[in-house]
Order: structure tokens, then sequence, then C-alpha cells
């Protein structure tokens, strides 16, 4: 959903160009496969993408997006079909493989189900500026921004959704620096997979003053007996969203 000229990225796609891999081009059918699609006239800097959530007949893609078709405070749509990508520029997708399975485990499966939920029940607007890419939270009450509310673009979504479960689609290094702004089309043939972690860290730690509360406990990803994670701090949602201030899991993701 953007347009982007510049230099940086340039220079950045043709010295990364040579390690980039090809877009897979099969069908999008398991959760975590994100799906892409060309929006204008240079296709490696503008487009869309996406994040397949539900699996089977009924396939359904998350993604932000901006435009009469979603409502004020709702550029987060849960609904979009796979056939509005496949049918319209459809440029490929890319799904995760690891040594342990093919796609993502159960467990990554329902965190990012559970995490496209969480946002989903927030206002989210679309980030015309892709200043906030992967998501800012902003709690306003001005005439023309009157709810709190996430911005985030659609790349920039898509790399938060996976990061949150502890994969990362893109090299950090185009999300800051001379690569930055991402695009959609370093995300779609980027080479940088990273495995699946198969354990979670977390820490019980203080809304006011951020101190630990108890020791660290560690968590196996493997079994799938424990779905209700990210591998980021959930300060917002245990000490904003849910307004008690009280306290917060500090997590993250290894082997």
């Amino acid at each position: 959903m953007k347009l982007t000229n510049l230099m940086g990225v340039l220079v950045m796609s043709s010295v990364l160009g040579a390690t980039s891999a090809l877009a897979w081009s099969g069908k999008v059918s398991q959760v975590g496969d994100m799906i892409y699609k060309a929006t204008g006239w240079d296709s490696l800097y503008v487009g869309h993408t996406g994040v397949l959530y539900t699996p089977g007949a009924d396939r359904r893609i998350a993604d932000v997006a901006s435009g009469s078709d979603r409502t004020k405070y709702h550029h987060l749509s849960v609904v979009r079909s796979v056939g509005s990508f496949e049918n319209d520029g459809y440029q490929g997708a890319r799904r995760f493989t690891d040594e342990r399975a093919h796609g993502l485990t159960y467990a990554q499966q329902a965190a990012l189900l559970a995490r496209v939920n969480y946002f989903n029940s927030s206002n989210v607007m679309y980030d015309d500026n892709h200043l906030d890419q992967k998501g800012t939270w902003f709690k306003h009450n001005y005439w023309w921004q009157d709810q709190s509310h996430w911005e985030f673009d659609c790349v920039g979504f898509v790399e938060r959704i996976m990061e949150d479960i502890g994969l990362n689609p893109t090299y950090g290094g185009y999300e800051s620096g001379i690569g930055w702004p991402l695009t959609v089309g370093e995300q779609r043939d980027s080479s940088h997979l990273t495995a699946a972690p198969s354990k979670l860290f977390r820490t019980v730690k203080s809304c006011a003053t951020g101190a630990a509360l108890s020791p660290q406990q560690e968590v196996s990803l493997v079994d799938g007996s424990y779905i209700s994670y990210t591998c980021a701090s959930r300060y917002q949602e245990y000490c904003i969203d849910d307004g008690s201030f009280d306290a917060y899991y500090d997590e993250s993701c290894g082997d």
C-alpha cells in the first residue's frame, strides 16, 4: 500500500538482491502464510500484504489497509478473502519452514490467532506516513482523532504479527537506518527466515516500577500446551489496555 523511491532502499535492494529468495507461488493454505499483491506501477515497492489466520475452505486474511472500505477507526480487516489477493495482482506468498515442522506449529497458529484477535479488539488506523509501521499506540483526544488507536501500515502489521510469535520475516536493517522504511517488496523477497523458537522466557514485572515480582519462568512451546504468548513485553495489554496497572509479563523467545 505504499510507494517509496528512497535512494537508500534502492541501494540496500541491490546490495542484498543476491541473497533474496523468490516468493513461494503456490496457493495460500496454512495459518501464517504471508500473501502479496501488486497495487501500483512499480511492483518492487508498491503492493499490499496480509497474513492467513484461519485455515480450511473459508480462508481469511488479516490485513491493515486504508480506503473507504473501512470504518473510520477500524482499518484492520479480518474478513478479507484470499481471493482478493489471488485474483488481483497476485505476487505469491511466503511460508515459514523450520527443522521441526512444515509451516507453523500448533502453538504458533494459536498464538497468531490470539494476536489478530487482540489487535482486532482495538481501534486500528492505517499509517499513511509509514512512521509507525509495526504498530504504535496513540492515546488522543483531539477533534480530528477523538479515540485512542493503534497505527500500522500493511507490511508493518504482518512483520509485527510474525515477530510477536517468535518469527522474523525481514532482516532488521530494512526497518531502520538506510533501509527504512520497510517495503512490501523487501518483505516479500527476503531470505531472512528465522527458525521457530522452542522456549518462552517470561518474568512477572510491576507496571509501576518495572521491577521483577517473580523469578524468570521457562515454558516449552514445542508441545503446544501454552498458546497465549508473545515474544515481547505485555506491558501495553496488561497495564494499559485492561486499566489495572498492576503487573505484566515481560516475555522473550529462544531455543
